[in-house]
């Protein structure tokens, strides 16, 4: 379930923001393909999608619609941090 909302929320966002670059896409069209497999991680995957949009930011390579995923990807990440430590506090 995850995997398949990882999926359509990367290729919706590449569909919808044509400002991004080829970096960008290859990166995301990349993870996509990967989260298809079986046994992959998808929180390695969106992962991995977020520290290469930090390469690309660090060597100035990335576009602004490459920012406001890699914005979105932290919204996330931070999001789902809390549920997780939520969950420790529970006993």
């Amino acid at each position: 379930m995850f995997k398949t909302d990882n999926q359509k929320f990367l290729v919706d966002f590449v569909e919808s923001h044509l400002g991004l670059n080829d970096n960008e896409k290859k990166i995301i069209f990349d993870a996509v393909k990967k989260l298809n497999e079986k046994n992959v991680s998808q929180y390695r995957e969106v992962s991995l999608v977020t520290n290469s949009l930090h390469r690309l930011s660090l060597n100035g390579k990335l576009s602004n619609d490459g920012r406001i995923l890699l914005k979105k990807l932290h919204q996330k990440d931070w999001f789902m941090g809390i549920l997780y430590n939520l969950r420790l506090f529970e006993n």
